[in-house]
């Protein structure tokens, strides 16, 4: 196997980790004490976006991320990187959730939201500085100034 792709695995299995991770943490919490960990969001997900809040289709972005890095797809996964942040990202757009039979305001994100940022987040770091790996190798080196 060779290091380029030693290296890539490192990249996908942190990523899978804290995606796990975040399953267990909480994710949203509400005025009125409710508090929603990652693993109840992503079984209502689809139910969140039939109601206009697309963040869940990150999950499957992120995971067609993963495979088309695995396989070395890069400018492929690159553009799903893209996709899949800027998805999870309209997780902020939400400020309110059904809590029973009334909706009640979101008072802070939890540390669950974060570490599946950062799940969607690492993907696309990794593509970036596999990309430019062959930039730095090729460029020209830099010669400092000398003082007369």
């Amino acid at each position: 196997m060779a290091t380029a792709q030693r290296n890539l695995w490192l990249p996908v299995g942190a990523s899978l980790v804290l995606y796990v991770v975040s399953f267990a943490l909480p994710v949203f919490v509400c005025k009125d004490g409710t508090v929603f960990i990652g693993l109840m969001l992503f079984l209502w997900g689809p139910v969140g976006v039939a109601s206009a809040c697309p963040a869940w289709l990150a999950n499957p972005l992120l995971f067609l991320t993963l495979s088309l890095m695995v396989r070395r797809k890069f400018p492929s996964s690159l553009i799903s990187a893209c996709l899949t942040l800027a998805v999870a990202l309209t997780s902020f757009f939400v400020k309110s959730l059904y809590t029973g039979p009334n909706m009640s305001d979101i008072t802070h994100y939890g540390p669950g939201l974060y570490v599946w940022l950062s799940a969607c987040t690492i993907p696309l770091l990794a593509i970036c500085l596999q990309w430019a790996k062959p930039f730095s190798e090729t460029a020209l080196p830099i010669v400092p100034f000398k003082d007369t």
